[in-house]
């Protein structure tokens, strides 16, 4: 499972997260900050990433174009590094499950 970890969520998740999924990298890591949203979503789908970001624009395109990428929604205010790290971990099966399965693209965590 490789996990591409989207601008608008800190680097710093990374290396917390890195015990549960084969590959995890921030965008940043690959030098694509500036890239549009919908160019993130091209290389995920070539390089086999699934995406973990806060923007809804990803869920548009998720609608629009299926899957993959699929992508992973955290959809709840601002909270600490630490807390989003938190979050993750105590949701960590339902991540395993979305992105072992076939049928669904998109998965939100509230």
């Amino acid at each position: 499972m490789k996990i591409l970890i989207d601008e608008n969520l800190k680097w710093r998740i990374k290396k917390p997260l890195s015990q549960y999924f084969t590959e995890i990298t921030h965008i940043s890591d690959f030098k694509k900050l500036t890239e549009s949203d919908q160019h993130i979503w091209d290389w995920s789908k070539k390089s086999n990433y699934s995406i973990l970001t806060k923007d809804s624009d990803f869920y548009f395109l998720s609608v629009l174009n299926g899957c993959p990428p699929k992508v992973i929604r955290l959809k709840f205010g601002n909270m600490s590094t630490q807390a989003i790290i938190q979050k993750l971990i105590s949701n960590i099966e339902l991540v395993h499950e979305f992105l072992n399965q076939d049928e669904d693209c998109y998965l939100e965590i509230n």
